[in-house]
């Protein structure tokens, strides 16, 4: 069965409280310091392309995205793909 490789973007809503004396000075502490989060909404997930592909450029892929596990076999990166029963 051939292979897509799909990527997309997900989203979410995140909501800090910050207790300081300005809005100014509270987005700025949100932008560099990472405060903990009051809390967060999921909005979804948005498709950004899907294309064929074959095992190397799935291997390809996998080494790019997650360079600690080049390491591994081909077999066990393969193995990582998701299966759908023949439909």
């Amino acid at each position: 069965m051939p292979k897509f490789l799909v990527e997309a973007i997900s989203q979410y809503r995140m909501v800090y409280v910050i207790d300081t004396v300005d809005a100014q000075r509270a987005t700025d502490i949100v932008a560099c310091y990472s405060p903990d989060e009051f809390g967060q909404q999921w909005l979804g997930e948005t498709i950004l392309s899907s294309r064929e592909i074959d095992d190397a450029e799935a291997i390809r892929v996998h080494d790019e995205m997650n360079d600690y596990l080049k390491d591994w076999t081909p077999e066990m990166k393969l193995a990582r793909i998701h299966k759908v029963a023949k439909e």
